[in-house]
């Protein structure tokens, strides 16, 4: 069965327009929110996933961007997102109006994107491989490239992996290989993810461009822990990895060590992922559901 759709007599939308509030970002320990370009954070800051560059355990008020760094001073932000912690993932990346990305917290699994000397160079309260002062994510391995540097227009965090998608329509991903939303190639359906290894600085996400797709290009990425979804300019979306809980959609639990075409979700507007499900709404404006129903997420 592929996702459950659920029609709502009434659909709540928080958005607040006019100069207010249009983006949140909430992890149980630390809290982004966003204004036009500028942000604010607060919360647990012991893995420096506030990007401080200070040893301060927690920030207990709102606090302006580039009052927590003052390296944000003048820089547009367009998206903050953060790592989906279950164990690891405290970690933030900021996407700015010029494509580039920022990234702080915790590195103990290369998420941060930078090479592996930079992870530990300001140790935090919690953890020594980590980063409390914003580096930009490094894409210097592909300085050849006639598009380098890549504009980078989206990104999505999972627990131990991150993913960008650039304005050409080519996805980089870093981190723990073996969390197979990496799908660099590394991953096979004979030894599923044995053969990853981390990568701390991006990589191209080989399954997830050009005739991988169908010959379609990427336009929007969303992530959970471990898994990950692409939509296409052609309307499909692409998932890959773990499944025990039917987070992927497909309509079994089967892991998928290589992006695999959802042919439940076709054209939709917008896909959301949390921990173990998902949702989306449909090019109809219907929103579906699907993945583990604890706690009323579906």
């Amino acid at each position: 069965m592929g996702p459950r759709l659920h029609r709502l007599a009434a659909l709540l939308a928080v958005v607040l327009g006019g100069g207010g509030i249009s983006q949140v970002q909430a992890v149980p320990a630390e809290v982004f929110g966003k204004h036009g370009g500028n942000f604010w954070g607060w919360g647990s800051n012991e893995r420096g996933q506030l990007g401080m560059s200070s040893s301060a355990g927690k920030m207990r008020a709102p606090t302006y961007g580039s009052d927590l760094w003052p390296g944000w001073e003048g820089v547009n932000a367009t998206k903050v997102v953060v790592g989906q912690p279950q164990g690891q993932g405290e970690f933030t990346i900021v996407l700015t109006l010029d494509g580039r990305l920022f990234s702080f917290g915790d590195c103990r699994s290369g998420t941060l994107g930078v090479a592996a000397e930079f992870c530990s160079v300001d140790n935090c309260a919690a953890v020594d491989s980590c980063q409390k002062t914003p580096q930009l994510v490094d894409f210097s391995a592909y300085e050849s490239e006639t598009w380098f540097p890549p504009t980078i227009v989206d990104v999505a965090a999972g627990e131990k992996f991150a993913v960008a998608l650039a304005s050409n329509g080519l996805v980089f991903a870093w981190g723990d290989g073996y969390y197979n939303g990496i799908a660099n190639g590394c991953c096979t359906l004979a030894s599923g993810c044995a053969g990853c290894t981390t990568y701390y600085t991006p990589v191209l996400a080989s399954g997830l461009n050009g005739a991988a797709l169908g010959n379609s290009l990427p336009v929007a990425i969303a992530a959970g822990p471990n898994f990950l979804f692409v939509t296409t300019d052609a309307g499909g979306v692409w998932v890959v990895g773990t499944n025990a809980k039917g987070q992927l959609g497909l309509g079994h639990t089967n892991e998928i060590y290589i992006p695999t075409q959802n042919t439940n979700l076709d054209s939709p507007r917008v896909i959301r992922v949390g921990l173990f499900h998902g949702a989306a709404i449909t090019k109809d404006g219907a929103v579906v559901v699907w993945g583990e129903w604890r706690n009323g997420a579906t």
